[in-house]
């Protein structure tokens, strides 16, 4: 398999190993949208689950949590974007118009 991705989220414009243009199939914003709501949905979770059992701090969660979830969040942009393009090309979503 060749390489998707030329920088962190960069795409490549074609595929390294079978030449398919993966450059039309764009899931830029899509995949800032989908990872927001993961990780939202995720750590309101974990918010509500401490603030029921007792609370802490707000200083608990600046230090701890909301470190953590932007680190989750720069884990999970990079797998979920190459799997947007994955599904975007198996349906031949494109954002080209093809005539």
């Amino acid at each position: 398999m060749g390489k998707q991705f030329s920088g962190f989220l960069s795409q490549n414009a074609r595929c390294q190993h079978c030449n398919e243009p993966l450059g039309r199939y764009d899931a830029g914003l899509l995949t800032a949208l989908l990872v927001g709501l993961v990780i939202v949905l995720v750590f309101a979770g974990a918010f509500l689950v401490i603030e029921l059992a007792g609370g802490t701090s707000p200083l608990y969660y600046l230090v701890i949590l909301l470190p953590i979830s932007v680190a989750a969040s720069l884990l999970v942009m990079r797998p979920c974007k190459g799997g947007l393009i994955g599904l975007l090309w198996a349906l031949r979503a494109n954002d080209r118009l093809e005539r």
